[in-house]
């Protein structure tokens, strides 16, 4: 979108015909970025940008969520580099399972902490259960001592790197 604002600010033929295409009230105007994403999102055959976004988390997510079930660990790091946010998502809409749900029933300690780096939460749970359900709590229950070593190492390390330099960080 800021490409494409660019380009029609700079008297882009190409952009300037997307515009008239598919916002045609700001072709012959000021188009701010906010217009730029609806031309991108109709150009995508969405009628908004929130709707082609969603798309667009929905097909990472499963693409991160298929690196997951795989064991692919290079192609979630590479997914999370882009969007960190994926690993904070639910699996769907009414289903809040995380890609870190998966990872930890799968014992896979190097996604676990792929995904922990990119900000998942190891004590988030699923409804209706949510203190019953969460990924530290899977891995515990199934005696995962991998799995839950990996977890605290990596709350450790992100608690230490919010920390001021100067302060103690307990271990938990």
């Amino acid at each position: 979108a800021k490409d494409l604002l660019h380009a029609f600010e700079e008297k882009d033929p190409t952009a300037s015909e997307l515009v008239a295409r598919h916002f045609p009230e700001a072709a012959t105007g000021n188009l701010q970025l906010t217009g730029a994403q609806l031309v991108i999102a109709r150009h995508h055959g969405f009628s908004s940008w929130a709707q082609l976004r969603a798309e667009v988390d929905r097909v990472n997510l499963g693409k991160l969520l298929h690196a997951v079930e795989h064991g692919n660990v290079r192609q979630a790091r590479e997914l999370l580099r882009k969007r960190p946010e994926l690993a904070t998502m639910n699996v769907a809409e009414h289903d809040e399972h995380r890609a870190l749900h998966l990872a930890v029933l799968r014992r896979d300690a190097g996604m676990v902490r792929a995904l922990m780096q990119a900000g998942a939460d190891a004590h988030q749970g699923i409804y209706p259960h949510r203190d019953a359900t969460t990924a530290y709590l899977f891995a515990q229950e199934r005696g995962f001592a991998d799995i839950t070593e990996a977890i605290d190492e990596e709350e450790r390390f992100r608690r230490e790197n919010l920390s001021c330099p100067n302060a103690t960080v307990s271990p938990l």
